[in-house]
């Protein structure tokens, strides 16, 4: 069942300044345990060769799979990465990038989810699993604020 409090947390999650809207991931669909992200790609973004730079596809992952965590999680619960793993199978031209990510299994207190991540044309350019710790937001309080 849907809870909106929690998609309303999420989509906020998107919308405000942060390093995921600087970059221009965009939260598309949503339910729970289930996220597609974009994200258009920028002339900074590629290579000495011309196509995207693997930090870009590992970030989009990265995002996409906490997101599918966080999709389920009631508010005043996050989660944070423990370990990421992403296989590149093509090198990746064009404007933007797409990801789907869905929740493998999710315990009280880690989650662990798998995305796939797609070139414009629609070709699969990678897949990620990924482990993430689920705690408390007010966890986060005892850590030195950068302004």
């Amino acid at each position: 069942m849907e809870n909106s409090a929690l998609l309303t947390e999420l989509e906020r999650s998107f919308t405000e300044k942060n390093y995921q809207t600087w970059l221009g991931v965009r939260l598309v669909r949503h339910k729970p345990g289930f996220v597609h992200l974009e994200l258009p790609v920028r002339p900074e973004f590629l290579n000495t060769l011309g196509t995207v730079h693997g930090g870009f596809l590992a970030n989009l992952a990265d995002s996409a799979l906490c997101s599918a965590i966080l999709s389920e999680l009631p508010p005043g619960i996050t989660c944070s990465s423990i370990e990421i793993k992403v296989n590149y199978l093509l090198p990746v031209r064009g404007n933007i990038l797409r990801a789907d990510a869905s929740v493998i299994r999710r315990g009280k207190n880690i989650g662990v989810s798998r995305a796939e991540l797609f070139a414009p044309d629609g070709a699969l350019a990678a897949v990620a699993t990924g482990t993430f710790m689920i705690q408390s937001l007010s966890s986060f309080s005892c850590l030195p604020r950068v302004d």
